[in-house]
């Protein structure tokens, strides 16, 4: 694939992903003007293998006339401007600074993990997972009638997790001992 056929979208991908790191300014205008462009480079064709290997792998054609694949580069392009722009929502400069010291590979920018790229913004998330992975899941019975049969015979578990606004909550899962009914309350 020729990379410079399509220099507007080109263009406009290594415009964005400059800009992201100049939120970093100090630290971004300290490298050599050449060190910026062979990381900013390097991203974005990191950008663009990445587009052709998700295309290839769904069947789609990996060329910049296909929809899909402009849908993957810009999505990729955008992900990874949000996590170097430390103005960005995520607020956390450590995916730049990573990137300008050394320590990521730009020629490997997407392949690189939401985790490690800002692992504090991460972190709740994990520390959900965690507490989910080593509850202990405990069956009780009930004597509350099956909605279906109206026999009395039912377990239940009860499972606390979080509502969209981080509130907890507890939702209880019932199952008919008779007829296997399953329903949620």
């Amino acid at each position: 694939m020729n990379l410079d056929n399509h220099i507007p979208e080109r263009n406009l991908a290594l415009k964005k992903i400059n800009l992201a790191f100049t939120s970093n300014a100090y630290e971004w205008l300290n490298l050599q003007k050449e060190e910026r462009y062979t990381i900013v480079d390097a991203i974005e064709r990191s950008c663009v293998k990445r587009a052709i290997k998700v295309c290839r792998k769904y069947g789609r054609e990996p060329t910049w006339n296909c929809d899909y694949f402009l849908g993957v580069y810009n999505r990729e392009i955008v992900r990874q401007c949000n996590n170097l722009d430390i103005n960005s929502s995520l607020k956390d400069a450590q995916y730049n600074n990573d990137i300008i010291e050394g320590k990521h590979d730009p020629k490997h920018a997407t392949s690189i993990s939401s985790y490690r790229m800002n692992p504090s913004n991460t972190q709740e998330e994990r520390d959900i997972i965690d507490i989910k992975r080593n509850q202990k899941v405990v069956k009780k019975y009930s004597n509350i009638p099956c909605k279906k049969c109206g026999e009395k015979k039912v377990s239940f578990v009860q499972d606390t997790g979080r509502s969209l606004g981080l509130d907890e909550i507890t939702q209880t899962y019932y199952t008919c001992n008779e007829c296997n009914h399953l329903w949620v309350r």
